[in-house]
């Protein structure tokens, strides 16, 4: 698992609704927190070289395809949507379980420089679910997630991570999001 997600609490999450300042309980290696993507990019950056697991883009839409089974959605072809290092899936609705599949294989794009999920009515919880897995990335350095509901776990987890790594994102655009009045 290269994502560095734990697959088994990440089907329950979010749990009962409550408020969590930064899901860290997600990740693999919970007793690092937010110092466990650092060991996760390494090893991405080390399989983007080497291409042992993903040898072609076929096999990220199989691995995708595998996601979408493990959270119960219906696949998406991911290759139209992720071109010349930018995923791009803007006004299209995601759903919870979508948005877990996509948090599972956003880490793995290669090259990947821009992640765009604008109004897609996000909740909060999977806005903080997909704020760790675009930094996740490597090679990420924009991110978008315009007019989503982004309230106090995603402010909160955006927040640390900006702290831990303020060079990583050199674009971000929060505009029309709900923000944390909520």
């Amino acid at each position: 698992t290269l994502h560095g997600f734990n697959m088994d609490i990440l089907k329950t999450y979010p749990l009962n609704g409550e408020s969590i300042d930064v899901p860290t309980f997600l990740l693999r290696d919970m007793t690092k927190k937010l110092g466990a993507l650092e060991d996760i990019h390494a090893n991405l950056t080390e399989e983007f070289k080497a291409k042992t697991y993903f040898p072609t883009a076929d096999h990220l839409q199989v691995l995708f395809d595998h996601f979408c089974g493990e959270f119960d959605c219906a696949p998406l072809a991911l290759l139209q949507f992720f071109q010349d290092g930018k995923l791009t899936l803007a006004n299209y609705g995601i759903s919870e379980r979508t948005a877990k599949a996509l948090a599972c294989i956003i880490p793995l794009l290669p090259d990947m420089t821009h992640v765009v999920l604008d109004n897609n009515a996000l909740s909060d919880p999977m806005c903080a679910l997909l704020l760790l897995a675009a930094f996740m990335s490597p090679t990420l350095s924009h991110l978008e997630l315009k007019q989503n509901n982004l309230k106090h776990s995603a402010a909160c987890t955006l927040s640390e991570l900006l702290q831990r790594w303020p060079d990583k994102i050199q674009h971000l655009g929060l505009a029309r999001s709900e923000s944390m009045s909520g």
